[in-house]
């Protein structure tokens, strides 16, 4: 029998040697995973936004070149006048916009017949007042560009933009014309 313990003992101190072999192996492996030669670093970055007020344009008023009797000639309206089409600007205060006039060529009655129309806009980006109003460059395709200062409340202020000009009724066929004048804003 005393063979027979010694060979558990020399088994069993067999498996303890294996067990801790193993041990130490997986602990060495462990602490070589966590020094690899791969390394690896994370940094974070801060997003800002800043959320502004957008912008309206409300029509104030229409252009209204009124009743004309055929054969009258050339029809002017200026920016002062009463008839005058006007468009109201609101937007963050002192910050630029950018317009861009489309006039028509010619104003239409619906049954073939056109007149032609020259047109004209100015602004005023202090108060609504058309008689220190700045002219645009062209009325027509122009992106003409202005920063927003009349009458500022809170952060928000408003600009002025007069529509105007002239139409030449010679020889027109009489009728109601129309046309569309159009106004496009940006920051």
């Amino acid at each position: 029998m005393k063979f027979k313990f010694q060979t558990y003992k020399k088994k069993f101190r067999l498996y303890i040697l294996v067990i801790i072999c193993l041990c130490f192996n997986l602990s060495i492996t462990t602490i070589c995973y966590g020094q690899s030669n791969n390394s690896s670093a994370s940094i974070g970055i801060p997003i800002k936004a800043k959320l502004v007020s957008g912008l309206t344009v409300n029509k104030e008023r229409n252009l209204r070149f009124g009743t004309i009797i055929q054969g009258n000639g050339k029809v002017n309206i200026s920016p002062t006048d009463v008839n005058a089409g006007l468009f109201r600007i609101v937007g963050r205060k002192g910050s630029e916009v950018y317009c861009n006039l489309t006039p028509p060529k010619n104003l239409v009655d619906g049954k073939g017949h056109t007149i032609p129309f020259n047109a004209n806009a100015a602004y005023n980006n202090k108060k609504r007042d058309p008689t220190t109003a700045i002219q645009f460059q062209k009325a027509s395709g122009a992106v003409d560009g202005f920063d927003l200062k009349a009458n500022p409340q809170n952060n928000e202020a408003e600009a002025y933009i007069w529509i105007y000009g002239s139409i030449d009724v010679g020889k027109i066929k009489p009728g109601d014309y129309t046309g569309t004048f159009t106004l496009s804003v940006t920051y």
